[in-house]
């Protein structure tokens, strides 16, 4: 915006800095912009960086984006000297160094402390990612697995190494109880092979030659690591929907153990613990399914997660055909309405909708903020009635009690949002460790992901707003919206708060733009706002219902008296 309005010379020269350090700082990844926008922003650091030589702020914004690879440095050099030039370069320059004295663009960075930081390089098929620093630095242990491995990012970690010895075990249960006799191993290693272009495209890092050291890769290593961690998931999931008995593994530590599992299931949807859904379907396949009484790859891992997420069959039912590119990416599609984005591919803004996505449309207040303007709050299917309990306002039980009532199981997704005059409808969230999980890293698949929409992270963004600080989460958990095992109210407000900052987002692609439009439109008429306050004054529990109510009958029955007073002074009766 800057370098389209105006030139940066007539811009005051700390607001333009500060301007350019929260767009490097905040988006590390050259992904978030287009390359014509970098070679401009590149060319004017340069020549800011030449009239300000001792500032060295500048000097380390222009070397963090050099080592992005986003732009050709030499040809941005020659830019600002010789003028703009149509052309772009066609690869990535080399990594410079920006120092006081110039620009050494042949310099290589030290192999210790001066290497590059890994950003994810995002082509068209990626879709598993390493996490970005900027996303990290707030909840760095929310994308680290606990206790097992998938995938290459993080097969050498010390601490996965015991679950890492199980998977052997794992293979050998597969082809002894989940297959035809006749399959070996070498029969899936085969069937493997024939998808390992699909499943070296779907790492943003290259698993040949931009891994670290210790994560390097052959092809048999590769192939052996997704034979591994393949079959490992699958007869997690025959033991866990009891499609192979127990009884095959009677003294399993992963199957006997309590927090185990419900560990693994947190550690199979973070981002960087991901395989390619198609190395599942294809060992899936390899499988014996008529003697198993297997159904759909799908329907097995609904059961698999379904132990952490408590949802009826007739809300799996409605997921069953998505074509997921992982499991964190089943699951995200799950919990996108179906009407709002049709599974969570986005879809293009429609030509008679485009001046409408020119408007522009602000966030919203806090729900302490929004009550007093008139905005009710409310549970989609009311928690009161579907734990099968009477009506809050008139219940013996304080709230704590009612967490020990049964609750009925929702169909709807958390993410189904509705506003409906003055009342916002706001599914029940149970919110744990592992919702928040999945919340966290579906919200970087989708910061991350060229093809994606941006469901989860609106409504992340929608919470964030609505919970500014702990008072505003304890309201939403009195009204039956939010179900808190994840700490105080405060660790839940903190949550939304420090994920909806660190994030890119476009409003005018969010499922919840009309959501954010009608909050703001009916918080901006002042009646709305007298009228609340009114009803909240004399109206708001059922204590100031009976004392309003009670002065009224005495106004009513005053009211009369003075009436039949006048009537018998002015028309005495006769005698």
């Amino acid at each position: 915006f800057i370098l389209k309005c105006g030139a940066p010379s007539s811009l005051h020269y700390y607001q333009t800095r500060k301007t350019f350090s929260h767009l490097i700082y905040t988006f590390t990844s050259p992904l978030h912009f287009p390359s014509s926008f970098l070679k401009d922003f590149s060319s004017s650091l340069i020549l800011y960086s030449k009239k300000k030589n001792q500032d060295s702020l500048l000097l380390k914004m222009f070397n963090k984006l050099s080592w992005c690879g986003a732009m050709d440095v030499e040809a941005s050099k020659q830019d600002v000297e010789k003028g703009p030039s149509s052309s772009m370069p066609k690869r990535p320059g080399k990594a410079v160094e920006v120092t006081d004295q110039g620009i050494n663009s042949e310099k290589q960075p030290k192999e210790n402390g001066d290497k590059p930081p890994n950003l994810p390089i995002v082509d068209e098929g990626s879709c598993i990612f390493r996490i970005p620093q900027s996303l990290k630095k707030i909840h760095h242990k929310g994308y680290i697995p606990e206790i097992v491995s998938i995938g290459p990012f993080h097969r050498n970690a010390d601490h996965l190494k015991m679950i890492q010895e199980q998977k052997h075990r794992f293979l050998k249960l597969f082809l002894d109880f989940a297959t035809d006799e006749d399959v070996t191993k070498t029969d899936l290693a085969k069937e493997i092979m024939g998808i390992k272009n699909v499943i070296e495209n779907s790492y943003s890092d290259k698993l040949a030659g931009e891994l670290n050291e210790d994560e390097e890769l052959n092809q048999d290593e590769l192939i052996d690591m997704m034979l591994l961690d393949g079959c490992f998931i699958l007869m997690l999931f025959f033991f866990d929907s009891n499609r192979v008995s127990r009884d095959k593994s009677p003294d399993d530590p992963i199957l006997n153990t309590p927090w185990i599992l419900p560990t693994i299931r947190s550690d199979l949807l973070l981002l960087e613990n991901q395989v390619p859904f198609i190395l599942l379907e294809t060992l899936f396949k390899a499988s014996n399914k008529s003697s198993l009484g297997l159904g759909s790859l799908n329907d097995l891992a609904f059961t698999f997660f379904n132990f952490s997420m408590d949802k009826p069959k007739a809300y799996w039912e409605k997921h069953n055909q998505f074509k997921p590119k992982h499991l964190l990416d089943l699951i995200r599609k799950t919990l996108i309405p179906i009407s709002s984005s049709n599974g969570g591919s986005y879809n293009a803004t429609k030509p008679s909708q485009e001046n409408d996505s020119q408007s522009f449309t602000r966030l919203i207040l806090s729900a302490k903020r929004l009550r007093l303007q008139g905005i009710e709050f409310k549970a989609s299917h009311d928690s009161s009635f579907s734990n099968g309990c009477c009506a809050k306002m008139f219940c013996c039980l304080s709230n704590e009690y009612h967490a020990f009532i049964p609750r009925k199981q929702q169909e709807e997704t958390i993410l189904e949002l509705q506003l409906k005059g003055d009342e916002l409808l706001i599914p029940l969230i149970v919110f744990d460790e592992f919702i928040s999980s999945v919340l966290l890293n579906c919200v970087a698949f989708e910061q991350l992901s060229l093809k994606c929409s941006n469901d989860v992270t609106s409504y992340v963004v929608f919470m964030g707003c609505l919970m500014s600080d702990e008072a505003d989460a304890t309201y939403l958990s009195e009204k039956g919206i939010i179900e808190n095992y994840f700490g105080n109210g405060n660790d839940v407000s903190q949550f939304f708060k420090n994920v909806s900052s660190g994030v890119a987002f476009d409003m005018n692609k969010s499922y919840l733009k009309e959501v954010f439009k009608g909050i703001n439109k009916y918080t901006s008429k002042r009646r709305h706002v007298e009228c609340a306050r009114f009803m909240r004054l004399h109206f708001d529990s059922p204590w100031t219902c009976m004392s309003s109510a009670a002065v009224l009958v005495i106004l009513l029955l005053t009211l009369f008296q003075a009436t039949f007073a006048a009537l018998a002074y002015f028309h005495p009766p006769k005698s």
